[in-house]
């Protein structure tokens, strides 16, 4: 099962394009070794997929979403954040 049709299941209130959009965005990102995306990046991702989004919404979103590794996000993490602003 790809990321897409994973996530979408996870995240039905997103449409497919939108979770394809969201992982692209995600890839394009700087990650580290094992695909994570330090918090300080996070802001950058975001306001990749949605411009007009501000700097305390988006760190509210996060707030929200219970990370893996401490000061990393995730796909899945991302995703989440992404879906809740």
């Amino acid at each position: 099962m790809s990321d897409i049709q994973r996530l979408s299941k996870k995240h039905p209130i997103l449409k497919p394009w939108d979770i394809e959009t969201i992982v692209n965005t995600f890839n394009s990102l700087e990650l580290d070794a094992n695909r994570g995306l330090d918090q300080r990046h996070l802001v950058t991702g975001v306001q990749k997929i949605e411009p007009e989004r501000q700097y305390d919404d988006i760190r509210s979103a996060l707030k929200k979403v219970e990370v893996s590794r401490q000061g990393m996000v995730e796909l899945d993490e991302f995703v989440e954040a992404s879906s809740t602003l």
